[in-house]
């Protein structure tokens, strides 16, 4: 039967839902629109997007001015252009709202193109309902962005699974390249799409497979030079970022971290060893040792990491379940008894890959909402199939169909996609042509050197700094310094400008280089004030210099 046009019913059903759902996640967005951010990794890939933005360097908060590769460039980049000025983390949230209004369309794509229109009707309904999913956009971390993207992928795999042409292989790999700019965690969902076409289709498949190969991993070539040119090393995708949450499944604990102390959970390997690695003098030797400990972990006592997966499994399952409901999980795990198609087959395929990946290492719960949007739609084409078994027959629900409205759905979130990952590239060539960071952080080094050595060339150090980071408080102390040590007036100007720099209305958190920061500018600002009989002020200055250090001094989370 030739696939018809979606329906009036269905296309107003769609409205409906879509319309609702972007509401809820829109108002949700709004809502926390002032929120502060918490520290922790909405605070970390802010501060990334923010230095990629301003210091055309994508690096750590701890260490902005050097290149990192600890995460990867799509999700920064996406925050360095919606922050706006002045920074403001809630046009981010909006941004985050508006793009799962477009997930919603492409989990209909999903569900039409591997079943019907009603299969596809039903995804977006579920998905629209479904509280982790409107919260999600809401919240600073990369869940919301990477998951639009695993939905875009698994859209694009159903529609290759159903005819495995180049065409659609290279869509698909496509989509696949996006998410790994994002994440990494999908880097071996093109390999076992390409063995799973060669195994079923033989010969025929092998340009099919290595177009999918192609456009998966050639995309990361910007991202791989990149960090050739400023680490020296081999990187295609995110580096180091897997080692604290695979030491810990080595230690035997279920569940990484949930606020930034070491571990949330408590295991006797881990009460062995962590006094010897929170002895590590910063995080490369921090890294080292866990990467070492890791394998002489799983060498010596490999039953302790079974056990631990053993025990993981379960618990990812239980997790899944709360973020789509008992009631979901079942319809998605019935659809897999009553005979998928190939499409549906690999969009069962994606989500094993998910949450399976997901058992692998200690996990967080919101790691695994990227697959909440794959389960919800398998549950929608379960109920649509149970309803065409069921209901007046298979004339009544075409399957495939609604095919027009759901490749226009695709066609936007590939658009969508492209756009972020076009960003990501430019960001990582204004990286390349010099970042701002590495030059504000040499020319400040020579003003703290030419202010040790009292040289009358400091200011001007320091004003090239600022110039070149207008927003960081560092540049500016060092201005105020070595015009106080000159008797120049505007020292006092300058050092209220480093204070005022330290504070960062979008975070409640003060990091410890901010606090130091502000300290000093504080400590010198309350001589300036003894200077001129202001005993008050600078008592006042002193003290909260004083609590600031305190701070900075304090035990790490």
């Amino acid at each position: 039967m030739a696939p018809r046009r979606p329906g009036r019913l269905e296309l107003v059903a769609l409205a409906l839902i879509v319309a609702l759902g972007g509401a809820w996640r829109l108002l949700e967005a709004k809502a926390r629109y002032h929120e502060p951010l918490p520290f922790g990794d909405e605070y970390m890939y802010f501060v990334k997007g923010l230095g990629l933005r301003e210091g055309r360097v994508l690096g750590d908060p701890a260490r902005p001015w050097a290149p990192s590769a600890r995460r990867a460039p799509l999700f920064p980049a996406l925050i360095s252009a919606a922050a706006g000025e002045p920074p403001e983390p809630g046009r981010v949230r909006l941004l985050q709202a508006a793009l799962s209004v477009l997930s919603l369309l492409l989990t209909y794509a999903a569900g039409a193109l591997a079943h019907s229109r009603l299969a596809g009707v039903c995804a977006a309904g579920l998905a629209a309902a479904s509280p982790a999913l409107a919260a999600s956009p809401s919240v600073l971390n990369i869940e919301a962005v990477y998951g639009f993207l695993v939905l875009l992928a698994g859209a694009a795999f159903a529609r290759w699974a159903e005819r495995p042409d180049a065409g659609r292989a290279a869509a698909a790999g496509l989509a696949v390249a996006a998410a790994l700019t994002c994440r990494s965690n999908l880097f071996a969902a093109p390999l076992a799409a390409a063995a799973w076409a060669l195994r079923r289709h033989g010969k025929r498949a092998a340009v099919p497979a290595l177009v999918l190969l192609a456009c998966a991993y050639l995309p990361l070539a910007p991202w791989t030079l990149r960090n050739a040119r400023w680490l020296g090393r081999f990187v295609p995708l995110e580096d180091k970022v897997a080692t604290h949450v695979f030491y810990l499944a080595s230690a035997g604990a279920v569940r990484g971290p949930a606020t930034p102390r070491f571990s949330e959970e408590r295991t006797p390997l881990l009460d062995e060893q962590v006094a010897e690695l929170m002895e590590a003098e910063g995080a490369e030797e921090l890294v080292g040792r866990m990467r070492s400990r890791t394998v002489e972990n799983v060498l010596r006592r490999p039953w302790v990491y079974l056990w631990a997966w053993a025990r993981r499994c379960p618990a990812v399952l239980a997790a899944h379940q709360r973020q789509v409901s008992a009631a979901c999980l079942a319809l998605a795990v019935v659809g897999l008894r009553l005979g998928p198609g190939p499409a549906t087959a690999a969009l069962y395929a994606l989500l094993a890959y998910c949450l399976g990946l997901s058992t692998v290492a200690a996990f967080l719960d919101r790691h695994l909402l990227a697959a909440a949007p794959l389960s919800l739609c398998l549950a929608g084409i379960a109920v649509a199939e149970l309803a065409r078994r069921l209901g007046p027959g298979p004339e009544a629900l075409p399957a495939p169909s609604g095919r027009r409205l759901a490749a226009g759905a695709l066609a936007a979130g590939a658009a969508a996609a492209s756009l972020l990952y076009g960003l990501a590239v430019w960001r990582l060539f204004q990286e390349w042509r010099g970042p701002r960071a590495v030059e504000a952080r040499s020319r400040a080094d020579q003003g703290w050197r030419a202010l040790e050595a009292r040289s009358p060339e400091a200011a001007a150090h320091f004003e090239a700094a600022a110039a070149l980071l207008p927003r960081a408080p560092e540049p500016a102390l060092g201005l105020g310094l070595a015009r106080a040590a000159r008797g120049d007036p505007r020292a006092l100007s300058d050092l209220n400008a480093a204070i005022g720099l330290t504070h960062r209305p979008w975070t409640a958190y003060v990091d410890d280089a901010s606090a130091l920061c502000a300290a000093a500018a504080l400590e010198a600002r309350a001589r300036l004030f003894a200077e001129r009989g202001r005993a008050a002020a600078a008592a006042s200055d002193a003290v909260r210099a004083a609590r600031l250090r305190r701070i900075a001094a304090g035990p790490s989370m």
